[in-house]
């Protein structure tokens, strides 16, 4: 499949622009009140005793691309974003960015409208932070568009028809021998990525359905079956894209390949829903309701993206059964832990991805899962560290959707349980390596997804650390340039091996591997590529404590030798490319605008062949060093060299850093 050619015969959406004269004062017009247009004070601003400022000359219009260009930096990165970025606004969403209010607004929120005053929504400046800002919003943006890859994430929005009996409901059920299939499924490709199905339960109460259907009444019992279908019905319908794609050497039997998986899985929707609306949840959930909800969320949404609100009323549900409150102080492992945990994570999941601040936080609820780690099941070892992952994600959020600035205090609490949750979650990932139960390929490819997290933290912890102005404070001795590019790397590295390793693995699984997306990542590397060309950087400048996973059968090539920059760049753009197929369309155009801005730097930053040079010479360098275990420190000219090259904090990044974190020389 060609690069450039990802997603063929898309339309795109047209919109009107309007592109008339602003002639009143900023003051008016922010406001929307009548302006005299008085100079050099209209009459409204005097009889306020406030100053009065009109638009400049050049920047009279409402054109939604002009006040991007306003932000977006240099003169070269603004004539590449307009060809790379696929849905400009201009065409997608006709929006306009408003003036901003405050500068203490500026630096966390922008407000988003469209021409018509209808839709309106604060974009959080933390979500891809390091990422141009007008790609940013396409790809928010793009998720309202149902036109295309309707299957790729499920609609939860959608209103379900009222079904009127519990027998109409019970009608919807497939046959038995369906029915075990996809249970079946459920158990052995969905099951051990969320372990809150008691299934001792489960299975005494699916026998007791079978022996008289149209008897049976525990409505509980009925909502987690549609559940458990609704799953399967998503995973095998990945299964037989990836079958198409010959990817996958398994068979699908012929009586389940004849279903509509997708109206299935709608139909379950519609189930559940109604089921819901009889057990009147709203006041009074059960524990079947938060597991199947939990379920159907994070199986059918986008790393929770697309079910923002309905994870936010599953959090509700949680706190009214009393999930967030611990009964008995006991060290035994309760299903109530694991069903917590999961809810916890999944609104972690959903808030990092969306950028705004999580509804679960460590003050208001009790967070200490330690019982979870007593565990010897990889499956809920996994699950444990995932959600420490998740509580450093909350810290960080919090701080960067306050409207005030973290001070330095705040922040080193934050980077403090950072550290700690590198040696926890490292004590986690052992206990699941040292496991005998499950081959060695599938305990790394648990262990990639925990040390993604840790690298996403990484992330958001570098940004919250810039808006700080640490050029300014001494206490920071390493740079803040070099550290956030290697934890980028480290974290393509992880997104590759999730995906390699899931294939190899466990490849009907491809619902919970599809969603490897390290494009922020993918462009902070691409950027230090850019502007500096020939600095090396590798794995052997990491700390030690940075652990990454590497499968021999799968290395390509040296990770501590030379520069491997580009290499983990090209390595992910081939390994991903084929996940196109599963993800939403906004997924596809960040990543050809990606693949566009690689194809950009080749062909423009480092000449006609510098590149393919550079490339060259560290591939010959990596087959004279191969065999070797051993990794070598950085020499001390690369070091200075970075010194002398990175003097700013995200030197490498272009002026639209201003923009995101405020001009941090004017402070």
């Amino acid at each position: 499949m060609s690069e450039r050619n990802l997603r063929p015969g898309l339309g795109r959406k047209k919109g009107l622009v309007r592109n008339r004269k602003i002639n009143s004062c900023k003051r008016c017009y922010a406001s929307k009140r009548k302006c005299d247009k008085q100079k050099p004070t209209c009459s409204r601003c005097k009889s306020l005793t406030v100053d009065c400022e009109y638009f400049p000359e050049n920047d009279k219009t409402l054109n939604p691309s002009l006040h991007f260009e306003k932000h977006e930096g240099s003169k070269n990165v603004q004539s590449f974003s307009s060809t790379s970025v696929k849905p400009s606004l201009k065409n997608l969403l006709n929006t306009e960015i408003n003036p901003q209010p405050s500068k203490q607004e500026n630096q966390n929120f922008t407000l988003i409208i469209s021409s018509t005053g209808e839709y309106s929504k604060f974009f959080p400046t933390c979500t891809f932070p390091f990422h141009d800002h007008q790609a940013n919003l396409s790809m928010v943006l793009n998720f309202n568009d149902a036109e295309h890859r309707k299957s790729a994430v499920f609609d939860f929005s959608m209103l379900a028809p009222s079904i009127r009996s519990m027998n109409a409901i019970k009608l919807k059920i497939p046959s038995k021998h369906i029915c075990d299939y996809l249970v079946e499924h459920f158990e052995k490709f969905v099951f051990p990525f969320v372990p809150i199905v008691d299934f001792s339960e489960f299975n005494y109460e699916y026998k007791e359905y079978w022996k008289n259907p149209t008897k049976y009444d525990n409505n509980n019992f009925l909502i987690l079956l549609f559940a458990l279908l609704f799953c399967s019905c998503t995973s095998i319908h990945f299964i037989n894209e990836l079958i198409r794609l010959g990817l996958y050497k398994g068979t699908i039997p012929e009586v389940i390949q004849k279903i509509d998986l997708i109206n299935l899985r709608r139909q379950c929707f519609f189930c559940i829903e109604n089921i819901k609306n009889k057990l009147n949840s709203d006041s009074t959930p059960s524990v079947s309701l938060i597991v199947c909800l939990s379920l159907i969320y994070y199986v059918g949404s986008s790393n929770g993206l697309t079910a923002t609100l309905p994870i936010s009323n599953l959090v509700k549900y949680s706190q009214i059964f009393g999930l967030h409150r611990r009964i008995v102080n006991t060290e035994e492992l309760a299903t109530r832990d694991i069903i917590y945990s999961i809810v916890w994570f999944l609104d972690s999941l959903s808030a990092y991805y969306s950028g705004f601040p999580p509804n679960m936080y460590g003050e208001i609820f009790h967070s200490d899962f330690s019982n979870l780690f007593l565990s010897n099941d990889p499956n809920i070892l996994f699950l444990s560290a995932r959600v420490e992952n998740s509580k450093i994600w909350n810290r960080i959020l919090y701080a960067f959707n306050k409207i005030k600035k973290s001070d330095f205090e705040e922040f080193q609490n934050v980077e403090n349980s950072y550290l700690d949750s590198i040696v926890l979650v490292n004590s986690i990932n052992y206990k699941i390596l040292a496991n005998p139960k499950f081959s060695e390929d599938y305990k790394k490819w648990l262990v990639t997804e925990t040390r993604l997290g840790l690298r996403k933290s990484a992330l958001m912890l570098s940004a919250l650390r810039c808006s700080l102005d640490y050029r300014d404070k001494n206490n920071f001795n390493g740079n803040i340039t070099t550290d956030l590019v290697l934890h980028a790397m480290l974290l393509i590295n992880e997104s590759i091996y999730k995906v390699k390793l899931g294939l190899e693995v466990m490849a009907e699984s491809i619902w919970y591997y599809r969603f490897a997306i390290p494009f922020q990542a993918m462009y902070i590397v691409l950027s230090h590529v850019k502007k500096y060309p020939k600095i090396q950087l590798n794995f052997s400048m990491i700390d030690d404590e940075l652990e990454y996973t590497s499968v021999d059968k799968f290395v390509t090539f040296s990770y501590n030798e030379g520069d491997i920059r580009m290499r983990l760049v090209e390595e992910a753009i081939g390994t991903l490319s084929f996940l196109t197929h599963f993800w939403h369309a906004s997924h596809v155009d960040r990543f050809e605008s990606i693949i566009k801005f690689r194809d950009y730097i080749m062909e423009t930053v480092n000449g006609e062949d510098s590149m393919q040079n550079h490339m060259a010479s560290t591939i010959n360098s990596e087959q004279d060093t191969k065999g070797k275990d051993t990794p070598q420190n950085p020499t001390m000219v690369n070091i200075r060299e970075l010194q002398e090259y990175l003097e700013d904090a995200y030197a490498f990044l272009d002026e639209s850093s201003q923009f995101w974190y405020g001009d941090l020389r004017s402070e």
